[in-house]
């Protein structure tokens, strides 16, 4: 799932926290690796 630009701040997916601020795309794109070290396999993974 890629970055994108929601409600004014960076969001990574389509659920979970909106960063906004100096740094904001970087820390949603950590989210996602985050996830993926953690076991997320992405869409339709199980």
């Amino acid at each position: 799932m890629p970055v994108h630009k929601n409600k004014g701040g960076y969001q990574w997916g389509n659920s979970g926290k909106v960063y906004k601020g100096k740094g904001a795309k970087e820390k949603a794109a950590e989210q996602g690796r985050a996830a993926f070290a953690n076991g997320y396999k992405g869409k339709g993974g199980k």
